[in-house]
Parts: structure tokens; sequence; C-alpha cells
């Protein structure tokens, strides 16, 4: 979370640094701070590990990542003449399409990179190597090469299902948005060429999480009210 970073930033301003990483305390997860102190999402360490990879013209290349990581990528894969494939939330399941696949780089939206020449693992050093690799590509600061990113914003909600089919929400789901691509490898995602909706069931609580991603934070909120102001959702 930003407000995590908050000595981070301070310390990247103070110091006049170029960029600033921060890690979680088992090391496979990287965030990262912009040489103005601004924090730039943990979706975007995948995106700009994948623009340094991709850019090194070893192509075509597959990047593995999941259902609920950044439309980011598969834009970034795209300008680069490469391709995307996802899988169900998870590091494991992310790990095993890269193995059936053959894809070299894989991970998730919450900071992880895979890099298969190294290990089949999340590995927060590997992800500031690649960025830092990206960086010294150009004499643009770190705030310029995001900025030249496609960019959008994920909004995450969840909400109560209890006395609720959780199958019967879904479908319910799914009816509503007949013009959108949809998958069910992990509970219910509606693709659109610029934005998507991904509704999954916790395992551990009665709740099923929304998350939506847009150009913009009001289009993705729009997203999310459009499923929680279904008949089926309404008062919860």
């Amino acid at each position: 979370m930003p407000e995590n970073l908050e000595d981070l930033c301070n310390a990247v301003r103070e110091h006049e640094c170029d960029l600033g990483f921060a890690t979680d305390p088992d090391g496979d997860r990287l965030a990262v701070v912009d040489e103005r102190g601004d924090p730039l999402g943990e979706e975007y360490t995948l995106v700009l590990a994948a623009d340094d990879f991709l850019s090194r013209g070893e192509l075509p290349e597959t990047i593995v990542t999941n259902l609920s990581t950044t439309l980011a990528v598969e834009k970034v894969a795209k300008l680069h003449g490469g391709y995307v494939e996802r899988t169900a939330v998870g590091e494991i399941n992310v790990v095993e399409r890269m193995k059936a696949s053959g894809a070299r780089l894989g991970g998730e939206g919450n900071g992880g990179v895979i890099l298969k020449d190294v290990h089949l693992g999340r590995d927060s050093l590997v992800g500031a190597t690649m960025i830092l690799n990206r960086l010294a590509k150009e004499e643009n600061p770190l705030s310029s090469i995001y900025a030249s990113l496609p960019q959008f914003t994920i909004v995450k909600d969840k909400v109560d299902i209890s006395g609720l089919d959780s199958d019967e929400l879904l479908s319910t789901i799914a009816e509503q948005f007949p013009e959108a691509e949809k998958n069910m490898e992990d509970g219910l995602k509606l693709i659109w060429s610029d934005r998507w909706i991904h509704v999954r069931k916790s395992n551990t609580e009665p709740i099923v999480r929304i998350y939506a991603e847009a150009s913009t934070i009001g289009e993705a909120e729009s997203l999310v009210d459009s499923v929680r102001k279904l008949d089926i959702l309404r008062d919860r």
C-alpha cells in the first residue's frame, strides 16, 4: 500500500535518488518508487520487468501472469510482438503454466517477478535487476519510462454473499454482460479490449472479491458498481 512506503518515498526525495525499492519480508515481491518519490504501484513491477525483457528482441516471447494482473502486461507484450497467457490466481499456477508453455518470464500483479533463467519462483532481486536494466537503456528518468507505459487503474472490493449460491451468483453476473468475453478458469472474468471485471469467491470467508480495471479510477469504480448494483447483490 502507498502509505506503507512513506518513509521510502521521503528518503528518495531527500537523497535525490534515481529510484527506490521495497520488498516484503521474504523477498519475493517488489514495490518501486520513482525519482520524484512517487510509488508506481505493485502492478507495474511486472510491467516494467516485461518491458525490459521483451525489448531485448528475443521474440516471439510469452509472458505468463494471472487473471487479476493488469491489462498493461498485454499491451506492453503486444507493442514488442510478444504474447500473454493467463492463469488462475496463485504463484504455483503461473509457474506450472510457464513450465508447460516454455515461457521464460512470468509473475503476478502483487510485485512478483519470475524469471526462469534464474529460478521458477517470485524474486524481488530479479525484479529490481530487470528494472535497473530497463532504466540503464536510456537517459530518461523512471517517471518518464513509467509514463510511456500503457496506463490502467485497478479497483478492488468485496461483498458478503452469506446465503447465496456462488455458482448461481457468477452465472447471474455473466448473463448481465453478454457482450463481454468470459473466462471461468478462476471465478468469473469479464473481458473487454480496454477493461475487465474479475469476480472470485473466497476460500476462507463467505465473500466474493470484485476486481475491476480500466483506464481511469472512475471507470474502474463504475465497473465494480455495475456488479454491486445487480439485484442479486443489492443491499449487501
